[in-house]
């Protein structure tokens, strides 16, 4: 097995769901952090999902990179992270 597999298994086995805030757009967030690695908002453009009034970030695999990087690059703010996945995520695969 490669890194890369073993990079890619992790990925698809751990998942940590956010709830963030602090931008005004959330396609071009979303945009954002698939380009800054495996990150998104759940949801679609136009009907993002939002919990408690904040909007649910889903990193996959070790977040460190991404919580580091949304926050002191000024993406957007995250206000918790949440104990378990929201309902919908399916063992870690993208939605």
């Amino acid at each position: 097995m490669s890194a890369g597999d073993i990079q890619g298994a992790e990925m698809t086995q751990k998942v940590t769901d956010y709830l963030v805030n602090g931008f005004s757009n959330p396609e071009a967030l979303d945009r954002t952090l698939n380009a800054l690695g495996p990150a998104v908002l759940i949801g679609v453009p136009g009907n993002y999902e939002k919990r408690d009034g904040y909007y649910v970030m889903r990193v996959f695999g070790n977040p460190g990179f991404i919580e580091f990087a949304v926050e002191h690059q000024g993406y957007c703010k995250i206000v918790k992270k949440l104990a378990q996945p929201a309902p919908n995520a399916d063992n870690g695969a993208p939605l």
